[in-house]
């Protein structure tokens, strides 16, 4: 029977997938691209020269496929050329042929953003996975670790990183070697998770976002104040700048997306702790603090307007394009939310005022119920002695 090359397309394809199951056709598809005996060359970058397989790369790339089927020059010497350096082209091929990554080769992450960057041009599937294997994402965990260390855009880098590398393995991955902390990353993380659509992330950030709400005391300064004097929308991360910095990188409508999930985190964390009577919340901090979160939605909308004319960035996923600043019902229904919170927190704080006042009383009666006790003791002390 005669295989047509759509067939072996497609048989090709199925075979790489289960490579891990078939050593033995790893290995034989491996000798044969070592082999140097191919009809199609490949010319890297400096005119560096690769043999390989025409029926191997049609049946892996439909780019070259068209490539060295076509009419033109390409296709009638059976050579194309290859926007890579010769180790690049080498490693590229290789993985057209078995689908596998050696950890040998994965040197660097530019290395490996390289081979991301041929896979997309080539419309080649299976890269995320081929480095999600065991030894590969141990590599590239290595890696993303040494790169994240220290940036000032780490959360920005981390939701690059995953645009072009999206698997879930490698998620948990890029997002471990990220450290959160609020007042430096968690809000630039937030718009980052929007932008990649990346629900471990955003988990990640509300989690913090609410550990710091949770953990607010009546007897503390509000931890969310970087000081004393300094409002919520003066942290570094939350300023006008940083969010001007992030619709400018994302888009505006990004940031809407994440301050709404910001102000969301805050209000139901403070719900439950309004809930649980072992907690005395509210105090002037946290009424300062419902305020803030109204001003901020108030900025980012401001922000967005001043952004409407600048050129749109490109969204870094399909669904972040989809994300719309028109989020009036929303904004209405967290604005509602605020002020009944801030309600809550004025007349918890009256309540606690009037008991520390009950308080006081109560302790000055005390003293002076102890006072006249003593001059009673003394006077009857007095009269002992007088009668002895």
């Amino acid at each position: 029977a005669v295989v047509t090359l759509a067939q072996a397309c497609v048989e090709f394809r199925g075979m790489a997938r289960l490579d891990r199951d078939n050593p033995a056709l790893v290995s034989d598809l491996q000798s044969l691209l070592q082999s140097d005996d191919g009809d199609a060359v490949v010319v890297a970058r400096g005119d560096k020269v690769l043999r390989a397989h025409c029926l191997i790369l049609q049946a892996r790339s439909p780019v070259l496929r068209a490539q060295l089927s076509s009419p033109m020059e390409e296709g009638r010497s059976k050579s194309v050329r290859m926007d890579a350096d010769e180790d690049e082209a080498r490693i590229f091929l290789q993985f057209l042929y078995t689908g596998r990554l050696l950890p040998a080769d994965l040197t660097t992450m530019d290395r490996i953003l390289r081979l991301a960057e041929l896979a997309d041009f080539y419309a080649v599937a299976g890269l995320p996975d081929a480095l999600a294997e065991d030894e590969p994402l141990e590599v590239l965990s290595t890696l993303i670790a040494g790169q994240v260390q220290d940036r000032e855009d780490a959360a920005a880098y981390c939701a690059q990183l995953l645009s072009v590398l999206p698997h879930k393995e490698i998620e948990h991955v890029i997002y471990d070697s990220l450290v959160l902390r609020w007042g430096e990353n968690v809000f630039p993380a937030l718009c980052a998770a929007v932008a990649v659509g990346s629900p471990i992330l955003r988990q990640r950030c509300i989690a913090v976002i609410g550990g710091v709400v949770s953990r607010l005391e009546p007897s503390q300064q509000h931890v969310l104040q970087p000081t004393p004097a300094s409002p919520i929308v003066t942290s570094v991360e939350l300023s006008r700048e940083s969010l001007e910095k992030l619709s400018s990188d994302y888009s505006p409508a990004v940031v809407m997306r994440a301050m709404l999930d910001l102000v969301r985190a805050v209000v139901d964390n403070l719900k439950v702790e309004v809930e649980n009577p072992s907690f005395r919340l509210w105090n002037v901090p946290q009424q300062a603090l419902l305020r803030d979160m109204a001003g901020l939605i108030d900025t980012v909308q401001e922000v967005a307007q001043g952004t409407d004319e600048r050129p749109a960035p490109k969204p870094l996923t399909a669904s972040a394009s989809t994300l719309s600043l028109d989020h009036a019902a929303e904004i209405s229904d967290l604005r509602q939310s605020l002020h009944e919170a801030e309600e809550r927190a004025l007349a918890s704080s009256s309540d606690a005022a009037s008991a520390k006042a009950q308080a006081a009383r109560a302790n000055a009666a005390a003293a002076e119920a102890d006072q006249r006790a003593r001059a009673a003791e003394r006077t009857a002390e007095e009269a002992r002695r007088g009668e002895a």
